[in-house]
């Protein structure tokens, strides 16, 4: 026996990793590797000294409590990391495996393990520079975002302002003049779609998801989408045969769809084809190890492959962000691929997309499948603008939206109460006495915004109906109280048109 532990010690000493043998928690023997870890070259020292004593404070009493599981169930551990104090104070982190044995004819826990601190700080180093390079990366498609935005907008806003100068021109007749006001309500939808769509990149636009059949949306699609590729490009549509519903905006899929089959259109400037794919798919775990953006279900998978010029691999990477484009100055935003990134993130799907150099582009929608089916309304072509003679008052804190609104709701025949903010509108109802069928307010504004606004109304009046509006995010207005499935609301820029047929819907419902 005493020569079988000689060739033990023999051994044990010479290795290259930490050897300790515990008797009742304290060191029966620890070899010189793990005498210099604990900061001597002496074994000696540490002999019948308490190994807990050298565990960092806080995580001493589980370590104590481990030693002591494994004594008591004579079962091992493989691996545990556990922080040690040398005696100079110094922490370092070693990884150990335990297992329960005898020695010197009485039981004890032999461990053996190896200092990964250095491994440690070298992979918290690269973790730190890899946030240092993401941080980089995001400062850099900040500043390519503004510097888009501000490019667009200077050019709408140059066409705002000179067309609005020339109609102050008093020699213009009227048919010059409306010409002159096309262009300036072209010009700000132009600003507006901007806005949606960096809205739609940042996931934060105000959308109205149903059950729809993406049979149905590509085939109502695809007279639009040839129109938009021309007759030198063919367009192959393959649904599936089985029915495929998605929960989702009807209009975001259009804009999905368009955005898509246009940079395919812009790859093949001497014609091609493109083909849009509908499959069914389903994901396991196994499918989804290596991304990210992939979880295990059922999804519709929509495939839009084009044989244009491709993209090279550094181009893709940064394919989906906002004002990148590899298309000549002047032939794109280079929003449309952030605006489809941003669309189906918002719709719960994720988006991959494949290229070739020469060969070509696919790009595979993914969005979860559904079985509710709702019915898709019926778009109604009215030429009248719906009026009536009922009273509404008005409260929004932005002078010009203010007017603007008061003015359409009067030329349809409405008494029109106006309100700078919700102090002033209380003043108002106040002075007062008639009847108020409706309350049009702007969610955000100071001193009260129009939730609270409502709250107080409701104590001083009963039955008059509520339409919010708003330019703000759906986040922002989901955190003043505002929104759920009963809120009429009507975003911000709106029309005329637009306004007057929600007015007339909201006041008519029961």
């Amino acid at each position: 026996m005493a020569a079988s532990e000689e060739r033990y010690r023999l051994l044990v000493e010479s290795a290259p990793s930490l050897v300790v043998v515990l008797h009742e928690e304290q060191i029966a023997f620890i070899n010189r590797t793990g005498a210099r870890l604990l900061g001597d070259d002496n074994p000696t020292r540490f002999i019948g000294r308490a190994f807990a004593d050298y565990i960092q404070e806080t995580q001493r009493g589980r370590i104590v409590n481990v030693l002591k599981t494994l004594k008591n169930n004579a079962t091992s551990l493989d691996s545990l990391q556990v922080r040690l104090t040398r005696l100079n104070g110094e922490e370092i982190v070693v990884e150990l495996s335990m297992i329960p044995t005898d020695y010197q004819g009485r039981p004890a826990i032999h461990m053996v393990g190896h200092d990964i601190t250095g491994k440690l700080q070298a992979e918290e180093e690269k973790e730190r520079l890899q946030e240092q390079l993401q941080q980089a990366q995001k400062l850099e498609s900040i500043g390519r975002l503004a510097g888009g935005v501000a490019h667009d907008f200077n050019n709408i806003l140059t066409g705002i302002l000179g067309y609005a100068d020339l109609l102050t021109d008093p020699d213009f007749d009227p048919k010059t003049m409306r010409e002159t006001a096309g262009e300036i309500r072209r010009a700000a939808e132009r600003a507006s779609n901007i806005t949606q769509q960096l809205l739609a990149f940042s996931r934060r636009q105000m959308i109205k998801p149903q059950s729809v059949n993406l049979n149905t949306i590509i085939g109502d699609s695809t007279k639009m989408l040839k129109r938009l590729i021309g007759e030198h490009i063919d367009l192959m549509i393959q649904p599936v045969t089985e029915e495929c519903f998605v929960h989702l905006d009807v209009g975001q899929m259009e804009q999905v769809l368009v955005n898509l089959v246009v940079n395919a259109r812009d790859a093949m400037p001497d014609g091609g084809m493109v083909m849009i794919r509908i499959d069914p798919v389903v994901l396991t775990e196994s499918d989804c190890e290596d991304s990210q953006d992939r979880l295990p279900g059922s999804y519709a998978r929509i495939s839009i492959t084009d044989t244009g010029v491709g993209m090279a691999e550094e181009e893709l990477k940064h394919i989906f962000e906002p004002f990148f484009t590899t298309k000549e100055v002047g032939k794109g935003t280079g929003l449309g691929l952030s605006t489809v990134y941003g669309i189906i993130q918002q719709n719960n799907g994720f988006i991959e997309v494949e290229s070739r150099l020469g060969i070509g582009t696919t790009f595979r929608i993914y969005l979860p499948r559904v079985s509710a089916v709702e019915p898709m309304p019926v778009k109604q072509e009215v030429e009248v603008l719906p009026g009536g003679s009922e009273t509404i008052l008005v409260a929004e804190d932005e002078p010009m939206v203010r007017q603007l609104a008061c003015r359409i709701l009067e030329r349809q025949g409405y008494r029109v109460l106006e309100a700078e903010d919700g102090k002033v509108a209380l003043e108002v109802l106040e002075k007062y006495d008639g009847r108020l069928d409706l309350v049009l307010t702007d969610v955000i504004m100071p001193q009260m915004n129009g939730k609270q606004l409502i709250e107080k109304l409701s104590t001083l009046r009963k039955g008059f109906k509520i339409l919010y509006m708003s330019g703000y995010t759906e986040d922002i207005l989901g955190h003043h109280g505002v929104l759920d499935e009963k809120t009429h609301f009507i975003a911000k820029p709106f029309t005329i048109e637009t306004l007057t047929y929600k007015v007339r819907e909201v006041l008519d419902q029961g």
